[in-house]
């Protein structure tokens, strides 16, 4: 598994790329009619990003501690899970061609795996293995 430090401006670059492609769909006049799907598609992509840049891109930095740093990537893939089942459910009721979407949904896979691997490699790096945030 790589290191915290080396994943970083991989996923912020990722999340920025998808956030960027999110909101270009969402522009698009057959989903923007659709007004609840294209807001909750674009509030997703650009929650992630904004949770993925509130870590500062580095490990962790000053003003925010290891648990924090461990919420923000966890609001980043909560907001993910977000629009993958907005995608989904925009292609499924044809609002949103399958291959318009695909090439978002393979990001957002992605960027989930990543985020989720940058969780992993922190816990390990400061050993909060099994260390559940409380509040």
């Amino acid at each position: 598994m790589p290191d915290a430090k080396g994943l970083t401006t991989g996923v912020w670059q990722l999340a920025h790329e998808l956030s960027e492609q999110v909101l270009e769909l969402t522009a698009k006049p057959a989903l923007r009619c659709r007004g609840f799907f294209a807001d909750q598609m674009s509030d997703a992509a650009v929650s992630a990003l904004a949770s993925i840049a509130a870590t500062g891109g580095a490990i962790p930095v000053s003003g925010i501690s290891t648990i924090e740093y461990i919420g923000e990537l966890r609001a980043a893939r909560n907001s993910l899970t977000v629009l993958a089942k907005q995608l989904g459910r925009a292609v499924d009721r044809g609002y949103v061609a399958e291959s318009d979407a695909a090439g978002i949904a393979e990001k957002v896979d992605e960027l989930q795996g990543l985020v989720l691997m940058l969780t992993l490699a922190i816990r390990r790096n400061t050993g909060l293995n099994g260390v559940r945030r409380t509040a």
